[in-house]
């Protein structure tokens, strides 16, 4: 597989130069990244999707994480993110549709894996049938939804550990609805720092 090339910043957010994926990985170099959040109403209660990452992953198999995600290539802006929206999860939507959140830091590190990003991070708002949503086979392999106030619980209050999700895997090729509590070992790692940051932000918008 043909390695991507990343731009490279320093922590201020100032451009360096360009580097491998690989290398910014294994160095903990900088980079640009595009997030988007789903979220959706129903009688009054907001739900927040995440994403069931592929078995075949390279990093971080079969764990929760952003709605959709990917890297800013070396020629793409943060315009350029939104096709992560459509490639991840079949939805196709335009930078117009989305609600701008802000810029975060987000940290990953494990053993030789060090993921130091400058996040652009987007909300979409509004409500999905399950059937919209279609995964390529080695990128994303699930979808579920939580409740935002229940996530929050989690992410504030330490004796708080779990929290619910509904929604569904593919399977050999056929959706299975699921509904259970997941915790932090079924999250990637993200610092606990980032939901800190984002469900404020999130909330701030239906404010």
């Amino acid at each position: 597989m043909k390695d991507e090339w990343l731009k490279v910043f320093d922590e201020k957010h100032q451009y360096i130069r360009n580097a491998t994926r690989t290398e910014v990985h294994q160095k903990g170099l900088w980079h640009e990244t595009f997030q988007c959040w789903v979220v959706t109403e129903e009688d009054g209660v907001h739900y927040l999707y995440f994403q069931l990452r592929s078995k075949s992953k390279r990093d971080f198999p079969n764990k929760l994480d952003i709605t959709a995600a990917g890297h800013l290539l070396e020629f793409e802006n943060i315009d350029d993110g939104v096709r992560e929206i459509a490639e991840e999860i079949g939805i196709s939507v335009t930078l117009d549709d989305l609600v701008y959140l802000g810029v975060i830091k987000n940290q990953i590190r494990m053993n030789d894996f060090i993921d130091n990003e400058h996040s652009h991070v987007y909300l979409l708002n509004k409500s999905f049938n399950w059937d919209e949503f279609h995964f390529q086979d080695d990128e994303v392999s699930g979808i579920v939804r939580a409740n935002l106030e229940e996530l929050k619980q989690f992410t504030f209050d330490h004796n708080v550990e779990s929290f619910q999700v509904e929604g569904f895997i593919v399977e050999n090729d056929e959706k299975v609805i699921i509904s259970k509590m997941v915790d932090k070992s079924d999250l990637v790692p993200h610092h606990s720092s980032y939901f800190e940051t984002i469900i404020p932000w999130i909330e701030k918008v239906f404010k």
